[in-house]
């Protein structure tokens, strides 16, 4: 996995200022959606180098 972070305390206020506003969608970066029991695919598809993987949403089940 890779990832950056460095970004000073005040960023992530105004990023959240700015998501809760609605003008920062995130929603196009997920390329897949998996339910959490599936984990281990996820992380396949995560370390598969494919450039068409993006953000590799996991999803709890509903525990009804």
């Amino acid at each position: 996995m890779q990832t950056v972070f460095g970004a000073p305390p005040a960023a992530w206020s105004h990023a959240v200022r700015v998501f809760d506003a609605g003008l920062l969608t995130l929603r196009p970066l997920i390329t897949h959606e998996l339910p959490l029991t599936d984990f281990a695919s996820a992380i396949e598809l995560v370390g598969s180098g494919d450039p068409a993987v993006g953000k590799v949403l996991l999803r709890p089940q509903d525990l009804d």
